[in-house]
């Protein structure tokens, strides 16, 4: 099945709906697609950028102008990314400036179409990495008791055996520790005091990377094959990695590439104290997750401050980085998403 294609169980007509668009896509008839979602869209958050993020993730940019059916059928501001893609992937290097003409833009998603901009130029393909010799940045994950549970040990152990020496694990003790020393009292009191380990795991991880840099990935992550070759290369980049969740945008934080220093990850890492020491209340993402990323990248880019940054969709991270997996603590309170339902029951 292509990538951006979902599998889909139920029934119903908007199962159906999504069924029928899915084997268009599949199949590259960018016509019929634009007949199904004529009346109505399946897809709230636009069929056109799905097709749009397929097309660039299987690194076939070169046929987005195909979509035009697509684009003609669709809201206006995926038609917009739609149109600076196209015109990017042509060879115009103003057209991504559509993306950031905020007077045209509105302001609810100005960061989204930002993160596209800037994803449109700085994305990266697995064959940019060459085969480094290097022994790669050091690996680090947390999990916030000494010892994680048992179905993730075995993932855990993965990335364990591929860092080797250069791999290391946290918890919440030797992470405020990191803290307490890397950047004051100040920082590990509020590490200390976030309401959820995975808010801790969320500043931590910036806290870290802005001091030593390194390669940081969730504990309920399985290693891809071609880290084997991958990683090592890391050592050679100047750029962070990150993901971007396509088709609609935000910086995710389930891995993070980068050297000391960062200028993006310094800035984020700045925020998130802030937004812990006067809003701790806020929203997991919203505090020093996605969604707080999301903004400093944006406001970052406005600014022309954002450096040299380097960005992988989702799509090409599982086929090549990591992927999710299923854990049993999902289920229950040790997840920020059950913990946060519960505060709003």
């Amino acid at each position: 099945m292509p990538e951006g294609v979902v599998a889909l169980t139920g029934t119903g007509p908007a199962v159906d709906a999504r069924r029928q668009v899915n084997a268009a896509l599949g199949q590259g008839d960018w016509a019929a697609v634009a007949d199904l979602i004529a009346h109505e869209d399946p897809y709230p958050r636009s069929t056109l950028l799905r097709a749009v993020s397929m097309l660039m993730d299987s690194g076939r940019i070169g046929i987005l102008p195909d979509l035009a059916p697509i684009a003609a059928k669709s809201k206006p501001l995926p038609a917009r990314i739609w149109q600076a893609m196209s015109g990017y992937a042509a060879g115009d290097e103003n057209a991504l400036n559509l993306l950031r003409d905020d007077a045209r833009i509105a302001p609810n998603v100005r960061a989204s179409a930002r993160i596209w901009a800037v994803y449109g130029a700085a994305r990266i393909e697995p064959a940019d990495f060459r085969r480094g010799q290097g022994t790669g940045l050091q690996i680090v994950q947390f999990w916030d008791k000494p010892e994680t549970p048992a179905d993730l040990e075995g993932y855990m152990a993965g990335w364990r055996d591929l860092g080797g020496r250069h791999y290391r694990c946290f918890d919440a003790v030797s992470a405020a520790d990191f803290m307490a020393d890397a950047h004051g009292g100040g920082a590990a009191d509020m590490f200390r005091a976030c309401r959820h380990p995975a808010i801790q795991a969320d500043y931590f991880r910036l806290g870290l990377l802005v001091a030593e840099g390194g390669f940081y990935v969730d504990a309920d992550s399985m290693v891809m094959p071609d880290m084997a070759w991958m990683w090592p290369a890391l050592t050679d980049s100047p750029t962070l990695l990150m993901t971007n969740t396509l088709p609609w945008a935000f910086v995710q934080n389930c891995m993070i590439a980068s050297p000391p220093g960062q200028p993006f990850l310094m800035r984020a890492f700045e925020e998130a104290g802030r937004r812990l020491r006067d809003e701790p209340g806020r929203d997991v993402l919203n505090l020093a997750g996605p969604h707080m990323l999301r903004d400093v990248f944006a406001e970052m880019d406005r600014d022309g401050t954002l450096g040299r940054v380097g960005m992988l969709s989702i799509g090409q991270m599982r086929r090549h980085v990591m992927r999710a997996v299923a854990a049993d603590y999902k289920n229950d309170r040790r997840h920020w998403s059950v913990m946060q339902r519960e505060e709003r029951t």
